[in-house]
């Protein structure tokens, strides 16, 4: 089944990292995390679970006032965590992160990697998606920094 992005209703396409499997949107180059890819790190479930798939909805979140599971097409509940906003289906448990968060998160997590890609030759004037999904070894690189910080902000939760 075709998915689509949760923004422009555009097709996502399945991309990897590393070991994860992502849909990047083919216009915006927000992506999705579907659990079933999140559920590869270690206590996913456990650091999710029963705040998200339960009634028992925290404070913390808000449902999200546009964004909808490109799974189940349920809004998505929103919350924040070291200024990135976080989208999560309380129903599948799959993240959206647009491309600004995914940048963000490459800036807290590894404030060096723009200087860094320079470095290595890589055009400063790359787009994050590609980044991510098309430069060698930098790329398993960030998309462990983007799994890691979401299992850190669910955590927190």
């Amino acid at each position: 089944m075709q998915m689509l992005c949760p923004i422009h209703s555009a097709d996502m396409v399945e991309v990897s990292i590393s070991n994860y499997s992502i849909l990047e949107c083919s216009v915006c180059g927000g992506i999705w995390l579907p659990s079933s890819t999140l559920e590869k790190v270690s206590n996913y479930n456990d650091l999710i679970f029963p705040d998200i798939k339960t009634e028992a909805i925290s404070k913390s979140y808000k449902f999200s006032p546009t964004i909808k599971c490109p799974t189940d097409k349920t809004r998505t509940l929103c919350f924040e965590y070291r200024g990135v906003e976080i989208d999560i289906c309380r129903n599948c448990a799959g993240i959206w992160l647009d491309s600004g968060e995914i940048e963000k998160i490459l800036d807290i997590s590894r404030p060096s990697w723009k200087s860094d890609l320079i470095e290595a030759g890589v055009q400063s004037a790359i787009n994050i998606p590609d980044l991510i999904f098309n430069s060698g070894e930098y790329a398993v690189d960030a998309g462990k920094m983007l799994i890691d910080f979401i299992a850190e902000a669910l955590s927190t939760l």
